[in-house]
């Protein structure tokens, strides 16, 4: 047994009725987080199990390790899971996507300093210059070049060009 000096911390007891979340958002992903977002924070060791939480600071600065901004989730934790040191995930509401076009990333087309889709109108192909929001593996959230009911072309899109006349098949 090693002996303590007099007042030395024996023990440090974590309140844990309320728990923090450090993430860390990519500095290309950032648009969108803001402080009162909600959170959905999952454990790998709980499935099934999900608490909600609400961003509550976002840093000023970018990380020059790791090149995001670290944020911080409260998280109500009455239940007494979530403990210490463990990996949780966390799915935060960054958009409101109602009335929002989304396309999928292989009918865009990307030039020299822009990105398009080819859009059926009437019957003829007609290139669009889109604007995005964001983007994931599969698709791409449209800010701004397309309306909700256009007809993008998904297949062939490559092939014409503004102009070309084109026979719908649908």
């Amino acid at each position: 047994y090693d002996d303590l000096p007099a007042g030395a911390k024996t023990i440090e007891i974590a309140k844990l009725e309320d728990v923090k979340l450090v993430i860390g958002i990519p500095e290309s992903d950032i648009e969108g987080y803001k402080v009162g977002s909600e959170s959905i924070v999952t454990l790998d060791s709980m499935r099934g199990k999900s608490w909600i939480g609400k961003i509550e600071t976002i840093s000023e600065r970018v990380d020059t390790k790791n090149k995001d901004f670290k944020a911080e989730i409260y998280i109500e934790n009455k239940d007494g899971f979530l403990k210490p040191g463990l990996t949780a995930n966390a799915r935060v509401l960054r958009f409101n996507l109602d009335k929002t076009v989304v396309v999928p990333n292989d009918v865009i087309i990307t030039l020299a300093n822009s990105r398009v889709v080819m859009v059926a109108n009437g019957d003829r192909a007609e290139q669009r210059k889109i604007d995005v929001l964001s983007s994931n593996k599969q698709t791409s959230i449209v800010k701004q070049g397309l309306n909700i009911g256009d007809k993008v072309i998904v297949k062939g899109q490559a092939l014409v060009v503004d102009g070309t006349p084109l026979k719908i098949i649908e």
